[in-house]
């Protein structure tokens, strides 16, 4: 779960929307679909409800995506990940063959152990015995 979460907040950073836009450019390309996103139109606000207009800031279509959509769709998988899944799952990672390997990968296994109220050694030796045989 923990390496999940660190992979889901790995594409906020401003290369992976860059490539992610691209590749969704040369998408829409190879379908012939207009893949522009169109600059929003600066619409005047009345002289009496103006006060200092020359001063304000407006953002770039693609930075408004970023803003707007693309970051808060990745911390919203983020978040429904994290609650959809106990914290108490992040403790099972270490019976997947894949992290046997993992250098902390025996650590989580006495909390397993105490959690299920079963002997700490017997479970931790039956734990490098199918490590093993690998």
């Amino acid at each position: 779960m923990r390496a999940l979460s660190n992979e889901l907040q790995r594409p906020r950073d401003d290369s992976m929307f860059t490539a992610a836009t691209q590749r969704a450019t040369e998408f829409a390309t190879k379908m012939n679909i207009h893949a522009e996103l169109p600059a929003e139109r600066r619409r005047k606000l009345p002289r009496r409800l103006d006060d200092n207009a020359g001063n304000a800031a407006s953002m770039s279509p693609m930075n408004k995506m970023r803003t707007c959509v693309y970051v808060p769709l990745i911390d919203r998988l983020a978040s429904e990940i994290s609650d959809r899944f106990p914290s108490a799952l992040i403790d099972c990672g270490c019976l997947n063959p894949s992290y046997f390997n993992a250098l902390n990968a025996e650590v989580p296994v006495p909390q397993l152990a105490n959690r299920y109220g079963v002997d700490v050694d017997t479970t931790a030796s039956q734990w490098r015995l199918s490590h093993r045989f690998d």
